[in-house]
C-alpha cells in the first residue's frame, strides 16, 4: 500500500506544474527564469536569444569611453578600441540545462531555489593588452616635448634673449598600467558609461634660467686674422664659413664641431672654388679658405679657455697664424671641436669686415681679474724645401716655369703662459705640431728636343741646381733661335776682295744678337720667376706669394697623423 502511494506521488509530480514556471510547448528549450549571464537576464530565452542578448551587452560595454588627461591635454578612447571579446559563450549552453537535468527531486529543488535566489553566471570578457602600448605611444606620447632652453642672439651689438618653454614627459609604463586597470574596472561596472583617469606625466623645465643667459656679457676670448690678400673666391668662403658659425650658443658641457656647422662644401651651400692643398700641391676646390675660419676660431677658443676636444695642424705651414696656432679642416678626418667647461652658457660671434675675420666668445667671466693668459709659438726645428723639376713635353726647349712655390718644413710647439699680477705663474706646452716641407716645382720644356739637347737637360736636372737648369735651357733656347750663318759666307766673299772684313763677319755675328739673343729671355722674365713665386724665393719660407694653407684639408691617403699626404686647400692668393 505504501509503495503504491509513493509511486502515485512521483507520477503526479512528473505531470505537475511547478509554481512560478512557464508552461509552453518549447519550455524545455528555454532558459529557466531568474538566470543572469553577467548583467543580462536570460531567463525564458532560447539559447540563440541569450547569445544575441549577451553579445549586444558586450557591444555596449565596448562603447564605454575612457578619458585620459595629462597636463592640459586630453585623449579619449573606447574600450572596443582595444579589441574587446566575450570569452565564455559556452555559458549559454550551460544555463539552458539548469533545472532540466537530474532526477525529479533534484530538478524540483533547483526550481524552488530559483524562486528565492537568482543564479548569476560570470561574464568573461577581455581586451588585447598588446594594443595598449602602441596606443600610448601614438596617442599620448606624441605630446612629449623637450623643454626649449632660452637662447641668445646678438643684434646691433646687444644681446637679445629668446624665451624658453617647458616640456612634457609622459611615463609610458605607468600610463599603460593605469589604462589597463581602468578598463578592467569599467567592464565590471554596469552603471557608468564614461571614465576619466589622470595619466602620470612630468612637466620638464629648461635646464638654465633666463637669469643664466643674462650673465652672458663678458668677452672671454677673441682673435682676428687677415684675408685681405685672398682672391674673391677664397674671400667668399671665409665670409660664408664665419656666418655659419656665428650665433652658436653652447650650454655648459655642450660641444661645437666646425665640421657640423660649415658642411657640406658645395656651391649650393654658398662656397666658391678656391685654392687648396692636396698632397703638397695647389688645387681648386669648393671651400678653399675654410681653414682660416677654423684657425681663427681656435685662437679665440683657447684664449677663452674652452676645452679643446679635437684639433690638427695643417700638413704645411700657413701664413695667417704662427706655427701651432692653426687648426686644419679635412672632411671628417681633421676637425676642430671644443666644449664649454663653464657653469654658464657661452655665445660664439663670428664676423668679417675689411678683409679681416674675427671670432669672439662671450660668457660670464669668473676668472680672476689679475690673471692673464698668453700663447707663444716656438719653432723647434726646420726642414729646408727642395727643388723638384718636371719635364714638360708640351712646352718647347728653353721653357722654364715655376709652377709651385716651396714651403719650409717645421716642427713647433705652443706655450700657454699664465701670469698673476704680472708675475708668471705657469708655462706649459699647449700643443705640438709638425709641418711637412713642400718642394719648389719647376717645369722644364722638352718638346722637340734632340737627343743631345735632352741629354744636356737631363744632366742639368740631375745636378739638382736650379741655376744650372736655367742656364742650360737658356743656352739651348738661344741656339735654337740663332739664324743661319749666311753673313759668314758674305764675310768670306769680302775676304776674297782683299778686305776679308772679318770684323764685318764679327759684326754679323754680333748682329745675331748673342748679347741679346734672349739669354735673358730664357724667359727668366717670361718663365715667371718674378711672377711665379718670387714671393717664395725658395728660401723654404711659407711662400706667402702662393700659400693658402687656410683652406680645406682632406684626409691623407697614407693615413698619417700629420697629413704629409694630406689634402689641405690653400689658394694661390696667399694664406
Amino acid at each position: 500500500m505504501k509503495k503504491r502511494l509513493v509511486a502515485a506521488v512521483i507520477a503526479a509530480l512528473a505531470f505537475a506544474v511547478i509554481p512560478g514556471t512557464k508552461v509552453s510547448a518549447d519550455s524545455a528549450d528555454r532558459i529557466s527564469d531568474n538566470i543572469y549571464i553577467g548583467g543580462v537576464d536570460v531567463g525564458g530565452m532560447t539559447e540563440g536569444e541569450a547569445v544575441s542578448a549577451v553579445s549586444e551587452y558586450v557591444e555596449e560595454l565596448g562603447e564605454k569611453t575612457i578619458h585620459m588627461t595629462f597636463a592640459d591635454n586630453e585623449v579619449s578612447a573606447k574600450i572596443s578600441d582595444f579589441d574587446l571579446k566575450w570569452n565564455n559563450k559556452n555559458a549559454v549552453g550551460e544555463v539552458v540545462n539548469i533545472g532540466k537535468t537530474g532526477n525529479i527531486i533534484e530538478r524540483y529543488k533547483i526550481m524552488k531555489d530559483l524562486e528565492h535566489e537568482n543564479v548569476h553566471v560570470e561574464l568573461d570578457t577581455s581586451i588585447d593588452e598588446s594594443l595598449i602600448g602602441p596606443f600610448v605611444e601614438t596617442r599620448i606620447c606624441v605630446y612629449n616635448i623637450k623643454p626649449q632652453d632660452y637662447s641668445l642672439k646678438r643684434v646691433d651689438g646687444e644681446f637679445v634673449i629668446s624665451d624658453g618653454n617647458n616640456g612634457l614627459s609622459v611615463d609610458k609604463a605607468a600610463a599603460e598600467k593605469s589604462i589597463s586597470e581602468l578598463i578592467a574596472t569599467a567592464l565590471e561596472d554596469d552603471g557608468e558609461t564614461s571614465y576619466t583617469i589622470e595619466i602620470p606625466a612630468e612637466i620638464t623645465r629648461p635646464t638654465y634660467k633666463k637669469e643664466d643667459f643674462e650673465l652672458v656679457t663678458d668677452v672671454l676670448g677673441t682673435f682676428t686674422t687677415d684675408f685681405s690678400s685672398s682672391a674673391w673666391g677664397r674671400s667668399q668662403n671665409v665670409k660664408n664659413g664665419a656666418s655659419k658659425i656665428d650665433g652658436t650658443v653652447l650650454l655648459p658641457g655642450e660641444e661645437l664641431s666646425v665640421y657640423d656647422l660649415v658642411n657640406p662644401m658645395t656651391a649650393e651651400n654658398g662656397y666658391e672654388l678656391a685654392g687648396s692643398y692636396e698632397n703638397g700641391s695647389v688645387v681648386e676646390t669648393y671651400g678653399g679658405g675654410i681653414c682660416q675660419v677654423s684657425s681663427t676660431l681656435y685662437n679665440a677658443a683657447i684664449r677663452a679657455e674652452m676645452k679643446i676636444e679635437e684639433r690638427y695642424p695643417h700638413s704645411m705651414v700657413v701664413a695667417y697664424v704662427q706655427p701651432s696656432m692653426d687648426a686644419a679642416m679635412a672632411g671628417t678626418y681633421k676637425n676642430l671641436r671644443f666644449s664649454n667647461p663653464y657653469d654658464y652658457p657661452v655665445y660664439v660671434e663670428g664676423s668679417t669686415y675689411n678683409g679681416k675675420i674675427t671670432f669672439t666668445i662671450y660668457g660670464h667671466e669668473t676668472r680672476p681679474a689679475n690673471r692673464e693668459i698668453s700663447f707663444v709659438s716656438e719653432t723647434t726645428g726646420t726642414t729646408e724645401a727642395k727643388v723638384q723639376f718636371t719635364k714638360n713635353s708640351g712646352q718647347p726647349v728653353g721653357y722654364v716655369n715655376t709652377t709651385q712655390g716651396s714651403h719650409q718644413g717645421k716642427s713647433a710647439q705652443l706655450w700657454k703662459i699664465v701670469t698673476v699680477d704680472g708675475v708668471q705663474e705657469s708655462k706649459e706646452i699647449f700643443n705640438r705640431s709638425n709641418y711637412t716641407a713642400s718642394p719648389r716645382i719647376i717645369d722644364v720644356g722638352v718638346a722637340g728636343a734632340s737627343a743631345d739637347q735632352l741629354s744636356q737637360i737631363n744632366d742639368a736636372i740631375a745636378s739638382g741646381s736650379e741655376d744650372k737648369v736655367r742656364s742650360v735651357c737658356a743656352s739651348l733656347k738661344n741656339s735654337a733661335e740663332k739664324p743661319a750663318d749666311s753673313d759668314s759666307g758674305s764675310g768670306s766673299t769680302d775676304s776674297g776682295s782683299g778686305s776679308t772684313d772679318s770684323g764685318s763677319g764679327n759684326t754679323d755675328t754680333g748682329s745675331t744678337d748673342t748679347g741679346s739673343t734672349d739669354t735673358g729671355s730664357t724667359d727668366t722674365g717670361s718663365t715667371d720667376t718674378g711672377s711665379t713665386d718670387t714671393g717664395s724665393t725658395d728660401t723654404g719660407s711659407t711662400d706667402t706669394g702662393s700659400t693658402d694653407s687656410g683652406s680645406t684639408e682632406t684626409a691623407p691617403s697614407d693615413g698619417g697623423t700629420d697629413g704629409g699626404a694630406t689634402t689641405e686647400t690653400p689658394g694661390t692668393d696667399g694664406e
